[in-house]
């Protein structure tokens, strides 16, 4: 069974099984109703309710409520989103676990195209896992089950993403959640500004949207931004793309309301890399850039902190410089199979006086952060190795969504060609970024590395149909004339 086969759109099932559905949310959704009236009020069974709508949308299209999910992870550090969040991504994993345990041929298929990149995310996985053996304190918490979650968003998209609908619904979901994110920071909901809810976008002046933290908004602001670009590229109508410039602008807005070094770094790199993707539309890439390129000044005139961030540097340095030269100094040690996962924090307080003099000590030895560093963390973390197949996984991805983007337009497939480019540049733009934060196993990042192969399998198809020698006549048969000459003659 192929690919395209094994998962197509779940929205197209069988009527019985879509009443089913719909009669057992709706008879679900009337026990959560009252269960969550009588427990708890009229909160909880409101909540009830959108759990249970959001298990019928999972039933019948899987795709669709893979995007929703992605679009609620823009709020996974809102206090009062918080749990739902977290169900929602458990409901998507546990059904796509389902769908492919009724239809093995889907992860066959993935794994005879790109058994040699599946093969390095299980490796991965499994070796961050085996270092918990040697770690002085081991640990089996978030940062462990976050990289198992990575790695199955990671097959998620790898499987479930078979048409450009579903591309174009997984970008929107993640446009439309960093846009509604971004506004929430800056009070610009339809809720009155200052609600204690609204408190969570934003932390010490600096967006943070609905992650928790400023410099990775920053970079999922980023990723928004080039998948809002190619959005734009393959929209039609005036109307349309002069709105998603706008969402575009709300977009970089955010993105100096962050102020995040690491964000402007992901902005710029992002910048260049689709100068370079998109060579023959470089006049109208610069031409956008110009009619934005006032945006980020409004901004900084608005919010004049975020200058000051950007171009100076506060006394006594961030502390990002003295934990980076902590976090080298343990990865000598322990080159190999560094200190296990979790770890550095437990090993960075014994090198404070062996480097020397350090001008943010607390941070090393009070406050034990973790190394600032995707690649560094996994470098002292897992050694050698881990960062090895870390970096395989990457290659292997970017390697696949360059050869799609390339495929399909051979193919003539501009719009989807044009999707893959985009994704290449907000993968690139993140994977810059990381190196500013300790986020290497963040889902969304793992979820556009997994657009890699399912577009190149997305390619082959298309290059398959065309190859695809044309049926037959049977014997005996006699070849009707075209419709339009039988009415002539």
């Amino acid at each position: 069974m192929s690919l395209s086969t094994s998962l197509r759109p779940t929205a197209v099932v069988p009527e019985t099984v879509a009443g089913r559905a719909v009669g057992l949310a709706a008879c679900a959704a009337g026990l959560g109703l009252g269960l969550g009236v009588g427990l708890g009020g009229p909160a909880v069974g409101a909540a009830a309710i959108l759990a249970v709508g959001f298990g019928a949308v999972l039933v019948l299209n899987l795709q669709a409520g893979f995007a929703i999910g992605m679009y609620a992870s823009l709020f996974e550090a809102v206090p009062a989103l918080e749990i739902a969040v977290k169900g929602t991504t458990i409901l998507v994993c546990l059904a796509w676990v389902g769908l492919v345990a009724h239809r093995s041929g889907a992860l066959g298929e993935v794994l005879r195209r790109h058994g040699r990149l599946i093969a390095a995310v299980v490796l991965l996985i499994a070796w961050i896992s085996l270092s918990t053996t040697w770690s002085e304190r081991p640990t089996i918490g978030a940062t462990l089950l976050a990289w198992v979650l990575a790695a199955t968003f990671f097959m998620v998209t790898a499987t479930l993403v078979t048409r450009e609908r579903h591309l174009r619904w997984i970008a929107t979901a993640l446009i439309a959640g960093a846009v509604t994110a971004s506004l929430a920071g800056l009070g610009g909901t339809p809720l009155a500004p200052g609600l204690p809810f609204l408190e969570a976008f934003v932390e010490e002046e600096r967006l943070q949207g609905g992650v928790g933290d400023p410099n990775l908004f920053s970079l999922l602001l980023v990723v928004a931004i080039a998948l809002a670009g190619g959005l734009t590229r393959t929209s039609r109508g005036l109307a349309s793309r002069a709105s998603l410039l706008v969402v575009i602008a709300i977009l970089v807005v955010g993105v100096v309301c962050t102020q995040s070094r690491g964000g402007a770094v992901a902005l710029l790199v992002g910048v260049a890399c689709a100068l370079f993707v998109f060579r023959g539309h470089r006049l109208a890439l610069v031409g956008v850039m110009v009619a934005l390129s006032a945006v980020p000044l409004v901004a900084f005139t608005v919010v004049p902190g975020a200058l000051e961030r950007f171009t100076t540097v506060e006394e006594g340095g961030t502390g990002r410089e003295d934990v980076w030269k902590v976090a080298v100094a343990v990865a000598v040690d322990n080159p190999i199979l560094g200190v296990g996962v979790d770890n550095f924090p437990v090993h960075s307080p014994r090198y404070v006086d062996e480097l020397g003099p350090l001008e943010r000590v607390d941070l090393v030895a009070e406050q034990l952060l973790v190394a600032h560093d995707a690649y560094l963390e996994l470098l002292v973390e897992t050694g050698v190795v881990g960062l090895a197949l870390f970096l395989t996984v990457i290659m292997g991805s970017m390697t696949a969504v360059w050869r799609a983007a390339r495929r399909l337009d051979e193919l003539g497939d501009r719009s989807l060609a044009i999707f893959a480019q985009s994704v290449f540049v907000a993968t690139v733009a993140f994977l810059a970024g990381a190196v500013f934060i300790s986020n290497g196993h963040d889902e969304r990042l793992w979820a556009l590395l997994g657009l890699g192969p399912a577009l190149l399998a997305m390619a082959r198809r298309q290059s398959d149909a065309l190859l695809a020698p044309s049926p037959l006549p049977e014997e005996g048969s006699v070849p009707q004339k075209p419709a339009a000459a039988a009415a002539g003659g």
